[in-house]
Formats: structure tokens, sequence, C-alpha cells
């Protein structure tokens, strides 16, 4: 029942954090025991590139490196589906797909499509692919200590409750003082006590982020260098569909502390061939071109 209340709470405050007209209520907090949650929460704690204990990616980009630590303890398959694109090459000389704005203010940049372009200058996207022609994707993976903080490595795909090879990164929806406010009295139970531990939103009111994102897709890392390169990225200009004017590359993503024997490539037949067949069908529906519809993100502000 306490987690129905928070969901109910903590929904509310979301949709008017949003500023949206509709919002989508079929969101994964309404499952999180928050009593779960642990301190310091591990995204950011501080974690040093040489200490072994967690991957690190390094994405190399036009405007700078950005370094992020990966948490397979917490998203052990989209990690896996991320390191082993990574390790393909697959990221590497790909372009920054879109920088999502709300109001003007850079909430993240989406990157991890392989791009085509024809004589005309028409760019055509799609995603990973297996040897068989079908979309990698996993299942997305919540917990309740993973959260659309700035500088978080988040897994996106158009379809709801799975992840494919495209990534976004964090920026920032600032919230005013005001909001914080708000969200902290909404939350408040009958004995005037926070359903939601206070470190939790003092965290999010330190640190920045996208508080709307959450529930919403698999936070998988968090950026430990180069916030200076997305307020870069972020702060590039765009086109009505969020596309940035200039093209803004990666240059490729390496990832340290791992043992690559790991993550070799799975080259058992899938045996979900049907299941596979109707996903990859829904994913050449949504292929993404310079004129890609984006109410699926928009939906989320």
């Amino acid at each position: 029942m306490k987690k129905i209340i928070v969901f109910m709470l903590f929904s509310s405050v979301l949709f008017s954090l949003s500023g949206c007209s509709t919002t989508r209520m079929e969101n994964e907090i309404a499952f999180y025991d928050y009593s779960e949650m642990v301190f310091p929460l591990v995204q950011l704690s501080d974690i040093s590139e040489t200490d072994g204990k967690h991957p690190i990616a390094v994405i190399e980009t036009s405007l700078g490196v950005i370094k992020i630590v990966l948490f397979p303890e917490y998203a052990p398959n989209t990690v896996g589906n991320f390191v082993r694109a990574s390790l393909a090459g697959f990221y590497d000389d790909t372009e920054i797909l879109r920088i999502q704005k709300q109001k003007k203010n850079p909430v993240f940049f989406q990157a991890g499509l392989e791009s085509e372009r024809d004589n005309k200058g028409n760019v055509r996207y799609d995603v990973r692919r297996d040897d068989n022609g079908y979309a990698v994707q996993s299942d997305n993976e919540y917990s309740v200590n993973m959260w659309p903080f700035k500088g978080a490595l988040g897994a996106y795909s158009d379809r709801k409750g799975v992840s494919d090879s495209r990534f976004f990164v964090v920026n920032n929806l600032p919230l005013t003082d005001e909001q914080y406010t708000e969200m902290r009295e909404k939350l408040l139970n009958a004995d005037g006590e926070l359903l939601l531990p206070e470190k939790f939103v003092d965290a999010f009111e330190k640190q920045g982020g996208a508080i709307t994102l959450s529930g919403f897709y698999t936070i998988f890392g968090q950026t430990i260098e180069g916030y200076d390169v997305i307020d870069k990225i972020c702060e590039s200009k765009t086109d009505k569909n969020f596309f940035p004017e200039e093209d803004i590359k990666i240059i490729s993503v390496t990832i340290k502390n791992i043992n690559e024997d790991d993550y070799k490539e799975e080259d058992d037949e899938n045996e979900d061939d049907d299941e596979n067949n109707e996903n990859d069908e829904e994913i050449d529906k949504n292929k993404e071109t310079e004129t890609e519809n984006n109410d699926d993100i928009n939906q989320n502000f």
C-alpha cells in the first residue's frame, strides 16, 4: 500500500514539474522499494577511473572526452549490450543524433545509431543488429539506486520496456527552489515525514538532472569526467526537431577495466525468432530520419 501511495504522490510531482498536458503513467517507480536505497548513492560516490572495480566508458567526441562509470551490478544486460557494441566499434564515427530540449533547456543528448547519408544530404539511421539482421535489444533494467542525475547514462529505444543501441547522457532540467519545496510538501505523510528519503531530494537539488525521466528508462552509468563536454554538446544550436545544426561526432567509445572475453558476442542461435521478427518489424517502422517525430520523447516532459 505504501508503494502505491509513494507512486501516486511522486507521479503527481513529476506531472506538475513536467509542465505537460498529458503524461504516461506506466512508470516503474510504482514498484520501487525506497527502503532499499543505499546512501551515499553509488552514482554520486567518489569512483576513480583507476580503481578497477567498475568498467569505464571513454567517449571521445569532436567537442571533447566524456568518461562514464558503468554499473553492471544494477543493469547487467544493458551494460553488456553497450560494452559489446563499443568493442565492435559500432559507435565509432557516428553522430550525436539529438539534443532534446524543453522550453529551451537542453535536457539530454542522444546518440548510438548507425547513420547513412545519401547524395542529397538526407540522413537515415539504424540501430545495431546481430548477424541475423535482428535488432540487438534488452529489457529495461530499473533500480531504486539508479536515477537520471546530470551526467547519467541511459538506454533508449522507441519501444516501451526495452532498449537498443541508442543511449543518452542527461544534462539538466533545472528546478526552482519553489519547485523543490513543492516536491517536499507533496511527499509528506500525515506525520510530516518525507515518503522518500530526504537525502534523495537533496541529491537532485545538488547534482541536478532530469527528474521527470525517472522510472521510464534504464540508467546504467554516471559521468566522472567531462561535464564541460556535456555542457558544450547540449548548448549547441539545434533545428526545430532538435537535430544539431552542425555535426557533432562520436569519434570512438572505448571501455576500460574489463575482461573482453566476458563480453564476447553470443554465437547461439536465437530461440525467439518469432518475437525478434516482431520486434524488428516494429523498429523498422520507427527508423529515424531528419524529420523524425519526437512525440515519444516529448510525452515524458
